[in-house]
């Protein structure tokens, strides 16, 4: 009998034991997965921050500095387009160099590379940074894809900074853009400010038919056509 009754003592011990200790087991497994979750919301939120701050650098690594000129300029009609996308300004500007601004169809102006030594002047206009979503309304509405303006590398002072600056602007196509400055007038045409009294007659491309297209469309047939005799 006192053999049969040990193995009894001995369950009965080791279940008292385990009723003591498995609460404190419990506890530090719900304080062990407690911690662990912590730590991995923890580390959750560093990659979070992590990541935005990651997303705030590349945009800020992709934004293009662009030179406007015309009618992407502060309160002329285009310039909702750059407010749309909430392009910061980033001051005034001039061209660092000589180039050609002349006055085409629609009252539409256009920058060209000098075509001589003697042509040319200093370009005042607007620096602004924009967003690669930005910059694709900006190409469409000057009808890069249609051979309208062509977006050129072009060095500019930022005004009572004298500081150099490499930014893109729209230039008129190569492929008439010279023959557009002789239509003009040459050298006797160019300007070197685009004011409020051009914008006044500026076209919109709704006015235009069909759209972006008609303005090409305009310039060739300006190009054909005879200049105005003095």
């Amino acid at each position: 009998m006192t053999q049969r009754q040990r193995p009894k003592q001995a369950i009965y011990t080791y279940s008292w034991a385990t009723l003591f200790f498995e609460p404190l087991l419990v506890f530090r497994v719900v304080t062990e997965v407690l911690r662990e979750s912590r730590l991995a919301d923890g580390q959750r939120g560093s990659e979070a921050i992590m990541e935005a701050a990651s997303a705030a650098s590349a945009a800020t690594a992709t934004a293009t500095m662009v030179f406007v000129y015309g009618t992407l300029k502060r309160g002329f009609p285009n310039y909702p387009r750059l407010a749309a996308f909430d392009c910061p300004f980033a001051g005034a500007a001039t061209t660092a160099a000589p180039a050609s601004l002349v006055i085409g169809p629609y009252s539409v102006p256009f920058l060209l590379p000098t075509p001589t030594p003697s042509s040319g002047r200093l370009v005042s206009g607007e620096l602004y940074s924009a967003s690669p979503s930005a910059l694709a309304d900006l190409d469409l509405l000057e009808g890069t894809h249609l051979g309208v303006y062509e977006r050129r590398r072009i060095t500019v002072v930022v005004d009572g900074a004298s500081k150099e600056v490499e930014a893109q602007a729209y230039f008129a196509n190569a492929s008439y853009a010279e023959f557009l400055w002789l239509r003009c007038g040459g050298e006797a045409a160019e300007i070197a400010e685009y004011t409020m009294e051009h914008a006044g007659r500026y076209v919109p491309p709704s006015g235009r038919s069909p759209g972006v297209s008609g303005l090409m469309d305009a310039v060739r047939a300006f190009l054909a056509t005879a200049p105005p005799e003095n």
